[in-house]
């Protein structure tokens, strides 16, 4: 007998389904992969976007940094880190010395709810 608590081992066995299979990752440098978020419907966060928010800044970057999703700013100027969020980001770049244009930024999903 399973030890757990049943609202543990429930939580174990739920997994929640990939928008995509690995088979249908999109591949491409980054002006093909935004080409591809643009128009993308495989999941139905692009319902209540103005538009896709995509990353920003240099394609060779050295340094990425991956935000959960776009804010509502985000969503109206198209472009990462342009709200509060990014606010607080300016902040901490500078306190570590990190020039912001030099980065990538982007978040793990493209489209605001």
């Amino acid at each position: 007998m399973d030890n757990q608590p049943r609202a543990t081992r429930k939580h174990q066995e739920i997994k929640p389904p990939l928008a995509k299979s690995v088979g249908e990752i999109p591949d491409g440098n980054i002006a093909t992969l935004r080409r591809q978020a643009r128009d993308c419907r495989a999941c139905p966060l692009w319902k209540h976007a103005t538009q896709t928010v995509f990353g920003a800044g240099p394609a060779d970057a050295s340094i990425v940094l991956i935000g959960e999703q776009p804010g509502l700013q985000e969503d109206l100027v198209g472009q990462p880190f342009v709200g509060p969020a990014g606010q607080l980001l300016d902040r901490a770049l500078a306190e570590a010395h990190l020039d912001r244009p030099r980065l990538y930024l982007t978040n793990t999903v493209k489209h605001f709810k």
